[in-house]
């Protein structure tokens, strides 16, 4: 029953992950997080968006929504525990709204033969479980047709190569009376074209409006459609392979590059329905390794992408070559998962905004969420991707009220945000953004003296590239200089630049150095030492360029380099109370001279990080520095919840930190105020227009009569003077 994608699809394949035109309309804009005392992983929200729901190991998570920024928790009233049975709940595995009032949770307990189904009832204050469904073993996902009249579980069957087989629980959910639902189990058959097909194990299910659930089989590489209806399979097929280009080596030094051509199964985890349920689409999570490449270490596995499929089964278009490349253009893919499945797109819903159709896909290991414009479903457009929380499982959108939520499985919080007009996203809290160049990992910033930002990227070899701010919502960068080879396996933590051109930069692992002078080029001028044991975290100049100062995470310390002649000394940054373990992360200088200093928390989870102004006019060698803190961050208003990794003041007056560097990336800039510096400007206007026409020259007067002194005729009044020109419209950013 497979059906094989022709070799024009695969062939078009490369296309599917081109970014979209500059002219793309919409994006995402991430608002600060919620965390709950208990990591959620699977979320929804009633139809109205007012109310949202989310497992929570256990339990279900209630919050009232209406205040995004602020949810209140409702918490749920469960069933006690029954003496004659094994029910104590095990696990929590799916939460899905029936409608403003109901909502059905799968729940997994003792009990080695049965599971159930929560009904809960949302409208007392106290939200409550009325009723208690029992349902076969090991559930994942439920789902809820447009209509509410079914509810369909996959029942996952966990138990490796048992005797019982995967099936998909089929309910009744038209009856007003919530303890009169009934269920249906109908088990999926065995077909030759799935992997194992004695052992299916239903993934995630989906109900379009003619009550067709589509469910994804994904060890088994297959899919199924199930006429709700009748109970009956309409369909069952392999969601067969895809030949992609990928970065799948993890070689040191790292470096991202997506050249490899490879072909693996699908494999797909989550699935939606599109167009009206013409269509759908499936997140390809690859989870298995592919055993063609098991001499690999570790085997090489993942498809990375997603698939759009007609509603018979026939691909129409796939997302994979070049999918992994775009979260690298965010900074949002880490070299050592590039063997290992990569970004891992799992969780996935779709909605319309502003009349367009989009998937949003969660990639768990590359911690974001991707926009998708699948309006046409042939030629899908990459739009943006925004970044989440760790490991993002759950996500759910809500189009009336233009935002998308996340549930980060690991990262333990709510990641919220904002569909919006490109054009009116925040220029003050840019996303640094790539220009189709990979990067990870950026550690510091530092300025030019025309007004951009400097920042250092990991990726290999090393290097120091340039970010324009003042544009809504991105800095792009652009001008990359690299790195010295003779830096290849050494990091830089921080740059800054030198008087009469290059960078100084702190470095680690190069040996005992922790400071290195570089020309424009990159080309390695300076190795300096300046203590035993390397710990050089930031980097700064004096406004005259005489003295460059370098910051230890280690020991809160600071040495002080004098450029003409080499002396150095140092003095200490007493840590702030909160948060604890603070850390000096990063250097920056103020326009009087003092050096500005971004702490952070070397703790995980972060709590918050605060930005320092030390003044070091005339503070002698040995000293304790007086810092003032400048500003307190939360890590809630970090959209990232990450680090803070860079601070720099550009010669236009404004002060930036960078937010991020906390495994998978940093690409989150800050703009912040210092003693009333002024907002950086936004790009200059475009040039003037020209001049309108001239107006048309007045008619001349008549002449007198004939006469031997007859007048002269009187001079015309002077025609109206040529209107204006307009103003040109301003310049491309």
């Amino acid at each position: 029953m497979f059906r094989r994608p022709t070799l024009a699809a695969l062939a078009a394949a490369t296309a599917l992950c081109a970014p979209s035109s500059a002219s793309a309309a919409l994006d995402l804009e991430i608002r600060p997080s919620f965390t709950p005392p208990v990591a959620p992983e699977i979320v929804d929200t009633t139809p109205d968006g007012l109310t949202l729901l989310a497992t929570q190991s256990t339990t279900v998570g209630v919050w009232d929504f209406t205040n995004p920024a602020a949810p209140v928790a409702r918490p749920l009233s469960v069933p006690a525990d029954d003496p004659g049975i094994d029910d104590d709940v095990t696990g929590v595995t799916s939460v899905a709204a029936v409608n403003s009032r109901y909502a059905l949770a799968a729940v997994q307990v003792g009990d080695a033969d049965a599971d159930r189904l929560w009904v809960i009832d949302l409208q007392p204050s106290t939200p409550t479980v009325v009723n208690e469904i029992t349902i076969a073993d090991f559930p994942d996902s439920v789902a809820v047709s447009p209509d509410a009249t079914y509810a369909a579980v996959a029942i996952e069957n966990e138990n490796e190569g048992g005797a019982t087989t995967g099936s998909v629980e089929i309910v009744d959910t038209s009856n007003v009376d919530p303890t009169l639902w009934t269920t249906t189990n109908v088990p999926v058959p065995a077909d030759p074209d799935l992997v194992d097909p004695t052992d299916v194990q239903p993934e995630f299910v989906d109900i379009n409006a003619s009550n067709v659930a589509v469910v994804t089989l994904q060890e088994n590489n297959g899919i199924g459609l199930l006429d709700l209806t009748t109970g009956s399979w309409v369909d069952i097929f392999s969601a067969g392979e895809v030949t992609f280009t990928a970065d799948v080596s993890e070689a040191s030094p790292s470096a991202l590059e997506f050249e490899t051509v490879v072909t693996e199964k699908r494999e797909p985890d989550a699935v939606k329905w599109i167009g009206n349920g013409s269509a759908f689409i499936t997140a390809n999570e690859g989870e298995a390794a592919n055993p063609d490449n098991a001499d690999e270490s570790p085997a090489r596995g993942g498809t990375r992408g997603y698939t759009i499929w007609s509603a018979t089964g026939k691909v129409l278009a796939d997302g994979s070559s070049g999918y992994d490349a775009r979260l690298a253009d965010f900074g949002l893919i880490a070299d050592n998962r590039s063997a290992d499945r990569g970004s891992e797109p799992e969780g996935l819903d779709v909605a319309k905004f502003e009349g367009r159709e989009y998937a949003f896909i969660n990639n768990e290991r590359g911690f974001s969420t991707s926009m998708i414009d699948i309006t046409n479903k042939s030629a899908p457009k990459f739009v943006t991707v925004g970044m989440a929380g760790e490991e993002p499982e759950g996500i759910v959108t809500i189009p009336s009220r233009k935002l998308v939520v996340t549930a980060n499985e690991a990262g333990g919080q709510f990641s919220i945000f904002a569909v919006k007009d490109t054009s009116q996203l925040d220029p003050l809290r840019p996303v640094l953004r790539g220009n189709e160049t990979p990067f990870f990992n950026v550690r510091g910033l530092g300025a030019t003296a025309t007004g951009e930002l400097l920042v250092v990227d990991e990726n290999k070899p090393n290097k120091i590239r340039k970010a324009t701010v003042g544009k809504p919502g991105y800095a792009d960068m652009t001008d990359h200089v690299t790195v010295d080879a003779a830096l290849a396996a050494a990091t830089l933590q921080d740059v800054a630049p030198k008087a009469g051109g290059g960078y100084w930069a702190a470095v680690t692992g190069f040996g005992t150095v922790d400071l290195v002078g570089l020309d424009a080029t990159g080309a390695l001028t300076d190795q300096i030492t300046l203590s035993t044991a390397p710990t050089a975290t930031g980097v700064a100049t004096s406004p005259d360029g005489a003295t460059v100062y370098v910051s230890s995470s280690a020991s809160n310390a600071v040495t002080r380099y004098v450029v003409a002649g080499g002396a150095t000394d140092t003095f200490t940054v007493p840590a702030s109370v909160t948060p604890a373990s603070a850390k000096l992360l990063d250097l920056g200088t103020a326009a009087n001279g003092d050096l500005l200093a971004a702490e952070g928390s070397t703790a995980n989870p972060l709590s918050a990080f605060n930005v320092l102004r030390i003044p070091v006019a005339g503070l002698a060698s040995g000293a304790t520095a007086a810092p003032v803190n400048v500003q307190t961050i939360a890590a809630t208003d970090q959209r990232s919840v990450r680090n803070v990794s860079g601070i720099a003041r550009t010669s236009t007056g404004g002060v930036w930190t960078a937010n991020g560097q906390q495994r998978n990336g940093n690409t989150d800039l800050r703009r912040i105020v210092v003693d009333g510096a002024p907002v950086d400007p936004g790009p200059p206007a475009g040039p003037q227009g020209p001049a309108g026409p001239a107006g048309p020259a007045g008619s001349n007067g008549t002449n007198g009569q004939n006469g031997a002194d007859g007048a002269p005729g009187a001079v015309g009044p002077q025609g109206p003077v040529g209107v204006p020109g307009t103003v040109g419209a301003p310049g491309p950013v």
